[in-house]
């Protein structure tokens, strides 16, 4: 492949990055969820049961609440939104039915409601409230799990949604989303550009569902959620592992002033080292820069074009960076 093709590939898959990583996890949430219901199917009324589901659950009547969600969920139907908030309810309500639950458990089924309903930032306020009203209990990870949700699905705000699943991590280490958390908090660094903690996540969460690893070689323990864990995040890694072998990589920008070119951008392009020399576009007058060991933080996207440093004088670039992130199209020899 030629490097001008490759380069424009990776920033088209780049382009795509956000998507192909929040849906790996809404396809592992969907795939966990599906085992909370028996296989076997009754067609009854599907209004009537979810009616009764919300009737019972409004009256605090948590255990008929949770046989009603999944007396709903056997019926034959198509996918359906309100489905997968029942999915999501479903295993709440049965560790209320089967541990209790205090008054905070309508608050947090409420903000749940709200953030099906598209109302995020109610529900995030609700759930904060509930962390800090009932610090002690059952349900402050089932909170703090579903705050993080929110920062990520619904915000994309990568920065909080990591936050808080580390806080999660760090607090509610037996908490029943510690696996969720894991794979969520790969998905932050990805998104974020950081693979090697993405990979570290991934690895993380691979090892707790290894039943046994002899000569490099691993296998899952034997049962379906340790199976499904295992084989999600093992194809997550070879994914990230593929994706960093032949990422576009900015080594360093630092001002250049010769040659007619105000910036010299040392790259790793498809595991090629190349030197572009660049100016800014026409649009853009302004930028900060960083090497891979300074501290300071560039704050906004920047373009630019120039020539590939060494090479025949038709040789060009034209490239975009955000931070560490290129993107952009480079020519040499007509390639």
């Amino acid at each position: 492949m030629s490097i001008r093709s490759y380069f424009s590939q990776q920033a088209t898959q780049d382009h795509h990055r956000s998507d192909h990583g929040i849906s790996a996890l809404r396809h592992s949430l969907v795939a966990i969820s599906l085992l909370l219901v028996p296989l076997q199917v009754q067609s009854q009324d599907l209004t009537g049961l979810l009616s009764q589901a919300v009737a019972f659950e409004k009256a605090a009547d948590y255990e008929n609440a949770a046989a009603s969600y999944r007396e709903y969920l056997l019926q034959p139907a198509p996918q359906s939104a309100t489905q997968r908030h029942a999915r999501l309810k479903l295993p709440v309500l049965q560790e209320a039915a089967k541990y209790g639950a205090g008054s905070e458990m309508q608050d947090y089924l409420k903000a749940m409601d709200l953030r099906a309903d598209g109302e995020p930032r109610q529900a995030d306020a609700i759930l904060e409230q509930l962390i800090e009203n009932y610090a002690g209990s059952s349900l402050i990870d089932d909170a703090v799990y579903l705050r993080a949700y929110i920062a990520l699905m619904d915000h994309y705000d990568y920065q909080r949604a990591g936050q808080l699943l580390q806080q999660l991590r760090n607090n509610y280490p037996d908490s029943r989303y510690i696996d969720t958390a894991l794979f969520a908090e790969a998905i932050v660094f990805e998104q974020t550009g950081d693979s090697d903690s993405a990979i570290a996540r991934m690895e993380e969460l691979r090892d707790r569902h290894t039943g046994v690893s002899v000569a490099g070689l691993s296998w899952a323990k034997d049962q379906y959620v340790s199976r499904l864990w295992f084989e999600r995040s093992s194809k997550r890694i070879e994914y990230l592992q593929e994706r960093a072998e032949f990422a576009t990589q900015l080594i360093s920008m630092t001002p250049y002033g010769q040659d007619g070119y105000a910036w010299q951008a040392e790259l790793i392009i498809n595991q090629q080292n190349m030197t572009l020399l660049l100016n800014e576009s026409a649009a853009v007058k302004s930028a900060v820069f960083k090497s891979s060991s300074s501290t300071q933080s560039s704050t906004r996207v920047n373009a630019f074009s120039g020539i590939v440093m060494g090479q025949p004088d038709d040789s060009w670039a034209r490239i975009t960076i955000d931070n560490h992130n290129v993107r952009g199209m480079v020519s040499v020899y007509g390639e």
